[in-house]
């Protein structure tokens, strides 16, 4: 039992009193730090429109799905027709945030 003691106690003072290796290339962080951002700008900018297309679709489709329309046409959507909007909404989306693979780094951030 002391042996352990005194093996973690040896383990705390290196640990406590040497100095930490760098972790980062400072010399190439910069580019990459503005590479990055610059890819997660693009990201963002995708799930703000995916997200607005989502809105929007529910903001027009389920009311009418709902039977808003009714009193006017005297007809309800069939609930294939409901589900295949659906569908297409969520196709829509998906290849909208596909398209993040066309992505390609801004000129003077190649690394």
């Amino acid at each position: 039992m002391a042996s352990n003691t005194s093996w973690c106690a040896g383990a705390l003072y290196l640990f406590v009193h040497q100095p930490m290796p760098p972790l980062v290339d400072t010399t190439t962080t910069t580019t990459a730090a503005a590479a990055a951002a610059a890819a997660f700008f693009r990201a963002f900018h995708r799930m703000q429109l995916n997200f607005l297309w989502a809105f929007g679709y529910n903001v027009l489709a389920i009311p009418v799905a709902a039977g808003v329309l009714y009193p006017f046409t005297h007809q309800l959507m069939p609930p294939w027709v409901a589900a295949v909007a659906m569908a297409a909404s969520s196709v829509s989306v998906v290849a909208s945030s596909l398209l993040l693979k066309l992505y390609r780094r801004p000129k003077g951030l190649e690394g």
